[in-house]
């Protein structure tokens, strides 16, 4: 008994840690407005909604949130140097600050804006946490902007999976994409993947910069005008994990 109870103690001590490191979230909202009281059509809006990580004393958590609210600042900045925020708060208050400077300068522009970002957690697995942020901003113009980021993580240390680490076999991947792609859009197979109307450079057909890990599914995702004219809007290619687990590195 001498011997095993330090082992057992070690144990539990190595149990107590690793529930330590299991991943929590909270969603959290962060808003601000250019005047009180105001409605979405006389006032610029900026509205967050994120999973933050919470657990304590976590590198996986820490990073995971820094590359979030990085990422999320990108979004909302429509500066050439993107904000380096250093809390949602501050994004939040930037974009309604940087609306109100202009409103000093052109007193005579009515149009408000808006930014409005939510993220949510659609897949989490030993070795991948997935986490959609469906993002809209209207800064001017004639439209605003929506769009879609995957971001993918390895909940181990909270490293953002970059597309080579996600897939194994690229060129699989692709074929399967391409033919799924066709068949939805009726491009026929002997015609260029531009032939009707799509906007691939040099005509080359080339996988998406967004992949949504969801329960059920996979999803290449096309955002608008990345292929395709604004009216025609993004192109949602779904999958089942069945279909794409022979060309991806994580489960």
């Amino acid at each position: 008994m001498k011997i095993l109870f330090p082992l057992f103690a070690s144990l539990l001590v190595v149990v107590s840690c690793q529930k330590d490191k299991t991943l929590v979230f909270e969603n959290q909202k962060f808003e601000q407005q250019s005047t009180k009281p105001c409605d979405q059509d006389d006032c610029t809006t900026a509205v967050v909604e994120i999973p933050v990580a919470t657990t304590a004393n976590s590198i996986a958590a820490d990073s995971i949130n820094k590359t979030l609210l990085k990422t999320v600042s990108t979004i909302v900045s429509f500066e050439e140097e993107p904000l380096k925020a250093v809390s949602y708060e501050a994004v939040v208050h930037s974009f309604v600050d940087s609306y109100n400077q202009l409103k000093k300068e052109y007193p005579k522009e009515s149009t408000p804006w808006q930014a409005k970002i939510k993220g949510h957690i659609t897949y989490q697995s030993p070795q991948l946490l997935a986490i959609q942020l469906d993002h809209y901003t209207f800064s001017g113009g004639a439209h605003g902007y929506e769009g879609v980021r995957g971001l993918n993580f390895n909940p181990e240390n909270g490293h953002l999976y970059t597309a080579d680490e996600l897939i194994l076999d690229r060129q699989g991947l692709s074929d399967l994409v391409e033919k799924k792609l066709r068949s939805q859009l009726q491009i026929p197979s002997d015609k260029g993947i531009n032939s009707t109307g799509l906007m691939f450079e040099d005509d080359r057909f080339k996988l998406p910069d967004t992949f949504l890990f969801l329960k059920d599914a996979f999803v290449a995702y096309y955002n608008t005008y990345e292929i395709a004219s604004y009216a025609d809007g993004p192109t949602k290619l779904v999958f089942t994990p069945e279909e794409v687990a022979p060309f991806l590195r994580v489960k």
